[in-house]
């Protein structure tokens, strides 16, 4: 927990959601619309509400007729540490950041949930190893949290840690978790590497629910958001097999590069501010992937 500026609750009427295609945007949308709320769509989708892109240097005129309570922001750059992913990750999570205080302006808005990353507190991984998306992320929540108090609003950081959903969108960001669950699902051999620590996992539909109330609560900060359960890839896939029941096997293979250490905070005070907290354990998410059909969704299959 970096700062508490104030807390009490709100009613929000009208709200939009920067990034409403991506995997957290949906579930958000589908939360705040079954509360009964107006949720204005904002992306670089034609089909959203409102067009906005983090990459332009400032954003397209907004409607007057468009004004919301409260801004989610789950839009981010996931791209590698090559030139290339390096370069797009600062220009659209950091520099971005300045063309959202612009859309805040136009939106009448002061209110910003942001949905950030475990990645971007100190000590989260090794010496070496911070990655370009971490740190795009912290320093453009460090603008949007400046911005934001300039105009005398609320500002709030959620750090989620690895996030993973039941219909397999979790995927391009999660592309191990993706394969645990393709190869027990498929009843395949998986050979995995090492693990030297354990991963943290939420479930979509619990970090949605966690911004919604940071929203209500009218929580400011910045706050690390991880799950009371850590496991290992190797439990994980334990797990998976497990409850597909499939056939097919784990193998740890010794000769492939074990899986990177990450250090995950053990604050979780955020739950007893929030009065909620994670709900689905990764058993019961595993289930649910299992149950819904969706486990074909899961990939990819490109293991040796």
């Amino acid at each position: 927990m970096c700062w508490i500026a104030c807390r009490g609750f709100t009613r929000m009427k009208t709200v939009g959601i920067i990034g409403a295609d991506s995997m957290l945007g949906k579930a958000l949308k589908l939360q705040l619309q079954g509360l009964g709320l107006n949720v204005i769509s904002i992306g670089r989708a034609k089909h959203n509400d409102i067009a906005f892109d983090l990459l332009q240097s400032s954003s397209q005129p907004v409607s007057d007729k468009f004004k919301i309570d409260v801004a989610f922001h789950c839009a981010s750059s996931f791209a590698g540490d090559d030139r290339d992913g390096i370069r797009l990750n600062f220009l659209t999570n950091t520099l971005g950041s300045l063309s959202v205080l612009d859309l805040m302006d136009q939106l009448k808005c002061q209110h910003i949930v942001f949905s950030g990353s475990i990645w971007s507190c100190v000590g989260s991984q090794i010496p070496g190893t911070y990655t370009s998306y971490g740190l795009s992320k912290a320093e453009g929540e460090e603008i949007l949290k400046w911005g934001i108090a300039q105009r005398h609003g609320i500002f709030s950081s959620l750090r989620f840690s690895q996030l993973f959903d039941t219909e397999g969108l979790c995927c391009r960001h999660q592309p191990w978790f993706g394969r645990i669950i393709a190869y027990a699902s498929r009843g395949l051999e998986l050979r995995l590497p090492a693990s030297i620590k354990e991963q943290n996992f939420i479930h979509v539909s619990d970090a949605a629910r966690l911004m919604i109330s940071a929203a209500e609560s009218k929580i400011s900060g910045s706050w690390p958001v991880c799950h009371y359960e850590s496991l290992n890839n190797t439990r994980i896939a334990e797990l998976a097999y497990r409850e597909f029941d499939c056939g097919g096997k784990l193998v740890i293979d010794m000769d492939k590069n074990p899986f990177q250490p990450v250090t995950f905070p053990e604050d979780r005070s955020i739950f007893a501010f929030l009065n909620d907290e994670v709900r689905i354990n990764m058993a019961d998410g595993i289930a649910m992937i299992h149950h819904s059909g969706f486990s074909e969704k899961f990939g990819p299959l490109d293991v040796l």
